[in-house]
């Protein structure tokens, strides 16, 4: 019998016979209805040799909802363009009563996530200090870079890799270009990604690629052999890394949250993009 704080919430009258030295499984299908800590006891009744024996055991789950991001802050004081391709992101936090808020100096107040995007303008040790603190305490960061091949004055990878350094991350962007890709080679052991399908394509527009280093890969290129299945040797295009203060940093080789990579489906029966599914994930946002 399956109990749920002393509650009967399940049982089955005969398992049969377990000979000796072996076991025997059963499963339980239940769904707990309320939120909290809950006590599960399974209690077993039979006999050994005529012998009446009880067995019993316990187990304490905690249920609870996912907290939901509230606070989104978009760095804005280094000259990046990418700032304002932030629409559809603005639309889709807007509906699930998330604010978007860009600041030039002071970090918003309780900001879950800091996004910043590929800078024109190199950061300051103050800027790359504040990054440091907000990770340090538990804080989410995204870093998204660009195509490093065309600005010989300011490497966007090195500076975000700047950041990746003070925050203690081993996950780096490549000096190196990965544009125009299209994929749907998802990580299916993330919980980020494991729920996205193959219809559900990932686009980086001009980009480059990533290095995981003791992070996990989220997305790669596709690399496929003669019959065209995928050998898994493709480009890592985003990562994840847990930080060591408790923080956590997302690293993308490009702007996967622009508004032409989530653009709303032609139709009701479509699947959102890789890119927005991600999002909604990274979000923890529940679609209905």
């Amino acid at each position: 019998s399956l109990y749920a704080d002393e509650t009967l919430v399940s049982t089955v009258s005969d398992l049969g016979e377990v000979a000796g030295m072996s076991t025997l499984d059963y499963t339980f299908s239940y769904a707990h209805p309320e939120l909290g800590v809950t006590e599960f006891r399974v209690e077993v009744t039979g006999s050994v040799n005529e012998d009446p024996r009880t067995y019993e055991d316990t187990l304490s789950l905690s249920f609870r909802v996912p907290e939901q991001v509230k606070h989104i802050a978009v760095d804005a004081s280094h000259g990046s363009p990418d700032t304002v391709k932030l629409n559809r992101l603005a639309e889709i936090a807007a509906q699930n009563g998330i604010s978007v808020k860009k600041f030039e100096t002071e970090l918003p107040e309780n900001s879950d996530l800091l996004l910043i995007t590929a800078p024109l303008e190199p950061f300051d040790e103050e800027f790359v200090e504040k990054v440091r603190t907000f990770a340090e305490n538990g804080g989410t960061v995204i870093l998204c870079g660009q195509s490093d091949m065309g600005d010989l004055n300011l490497h966007p990878s090195g500076e975000l890799n700047r950041l990746l350094e003070a925050m203690g991350a081993t996950v780096r962007l490549s000096d190196d270009t990965a544009s125009s890709i299209s994929t749907d080679v998802f990580n299916p052991d993330s919980g980020l990604t494991k729920s996205l399908t193959q219809e559900q394509t990932y686009t980086q527009r001009a980009g480059c690629t990533v290095n995981p280093g003791n992070g996990t890969w989220l997305v790669k290129s596709r690399s496929v052999d003669a019959n065209g299945q995928d050998t898994g040797n493709g480009a890592v295009l985003l990562a994840v890394e847990e930080l060591p203060g408790g923080g956590k940093v997302y690293v993308s080789g490009g702007l996967f949250l622009s508004d032409d990579a989530m653009k709303e489906p032609d139709n009701i029966w479509k699947s959102v993009s890789g890119n927005q599914g991600i999002v909604e994930a990274l979000l923890k946002i529940e679609r209905a």
